[in-house]
């Protein structure tokens, strides 16, 4: 039997909330961007005064460029995805792709330039002062300074374990970083009590 329904967004604002809850008020007042780099979509949250003030979902994802570089370089989806982000056997990415993955970028950015736009369009004058990056893609060569360039202020990665408690000896540091940025919905979810 159902107990709860909850939306990603929500979610997503809880888990903020929950990891800088010492610092909640300054983000009350100066406003965040939060900024949800998944797969399918890309989710937009500007949370001012409490809560998100405008919320927006952009359909566009990581696996659009998952499918342009298996278009470009005719390689299976599996490898398309492997390349993007594990890269070569070295682990860099290479050269043939960082345009591929710039361009789709550069689709996901105007959109974002958007929905910003939209924000101060429809009233609020007053620049918001910090901005968060999370999802599996927001670990993209070049995002973080891509997205820092369109808002105007200091970018980071959203991490949840900055404040949470794990045990280090059951699970490896790859694994945190990977869960840090795919895994805040689920985490955002789990906070949620009936």
């Amino acid at each position: 039997i159902p107990k709860v329904a909850d939306l990603n967004v929500f979610a997503l604002t809880n888990l903020f909330e929950s990891v800088y809850q010492d610092d909640i008020e300054v983000y009350n007042e100066e406003g965040a961007i939060i900024v949800d780099f998944g797969a399918q979509k890309t989710t937009v949250v500007v949370y001012k005064s409490g809560g998100p003030v405008l919320t927006k979902e952009i359909r566009l994802g990581g696996v659009l460029i998952t499918e342009e570089i298996q278009r470009q370089m005719g390689l299976s989806y599996e490898e398309a995805e492997d390349l993007k982000t594990h890269g070569d056997e070295s682990g860099n990415l290479p050269e043939d792709i960082i345009p591929i993955i710039e361009e789709q970028i550069g689709k996901i950015i105007e959109e974002i330039k958007k929905v910003l736009n939209f924000y101060i369009a429809a009233g609020s004058s007053e620049q918001v002062q910090h901005c968060f990056l999370t999802g599996g893609g927001c670990r993209l060569p070049g995002l973080i300074e891509s997205v820092q360039e369109i808002v105007d202020c200091e970018t980071e990665i959203f991490n949840p374990f900055e404040t949470m408690e794990y045990n280090k000896k059951n699970i490896s540091t790859d694994d945190i970083d990977s869960i840090a940025t795919t895994g805040v919905i689920s985490m955002g979810l789990g906070l949620r009590g009936v």
